[in-house]
């Protein structure tokens, strides 16, 4: 409960890896990070392997890629080529995602609302105790995948939505000797200073 999800495919933790497009049968193609799924699309039209320069995190953002054998790896216009982050989606989650199972949740907005993240507010248990105590939404690997309903009873319809790593809970009480870790931030922020006390402060 807490847990930071979003609903855009990728983020800046995938910058320099490869992006695979593998075409389905019905015709879309599944976009894929580390052999992972993440998301479908109708089209692609870049080539089938690609490595990602750089994200923008939101619904619609562009992101950067290039060929991976590009004597100027994203540097370059004649090397490089603009996507869209997609939201997340698949018309066949039991295969594309097997065997990891996809649970049920409801998330509520953050405080300030912030685009296409959310927070998770509660996740749907079954009747057997057993398969609950042993249940974890966090199983197999990254990125962790959830179905968001539109409300707490789990009816109507719902989005998909992936887990955010670099959420961390910092104790910030005055006199905590917590500082902020640089994978709980975007790399591009950095952590946060820590200043001597002195007889000026």
């Amino acid at each position: 409960v807490g847990s930071r999800w979003n609903r855009f495919a990728f983020t800046e933790l995938d910058i320099g890896k490869e992006l695979v497009a593998v075409t389905l049968p019905s015709g879309n193609v599944l976009l894929k990070i580390d052999g992972i799924a993440r998301t479908e699309v109708p089209s692609h039209s870049v080539p089938r392997t690609v490595v990602v320069c750089s994200v923008e995190e939101y619904v619609g953002g562009k992101i950067l890629v290039s060929s991976k054998n590009a004597e100027k790896l994203c540097r370059g216009s004649a090397s490089t080529a603009t996507i869209r982050n997609r939201a997340i989606t698949f018309t066949n989650e039991d295969v594309h995602l097997a065997p990891y199972t996809i649970p049920d949740a409801y998330l509520v907005n953050m405080a300030p609302k912030v685009v296409d993240s959310m927070l998770l507010r509660t996740l749907k248990f079954g009747d057997n105790e057993d398969d609950n105590a042993a249940f974890c939404p966090f199983s197999g690997p990254a990125p962790k995948f959830l179905r968001a309903w539109d409300n707490e009873n789990y009816t109507g319809s719902y989005s998909y939505y992936a887990h955010d790593p670099r959420a961390q809970l910092i104790d910030a009480t005055p006199g905590s000797t917590e500082s902020y870790p640089r994978n709980a931030l975007a790399s591009s922020v950095g952590t946060c200073p820590r200043i001597p006390k002195t007889f000026l402060n």
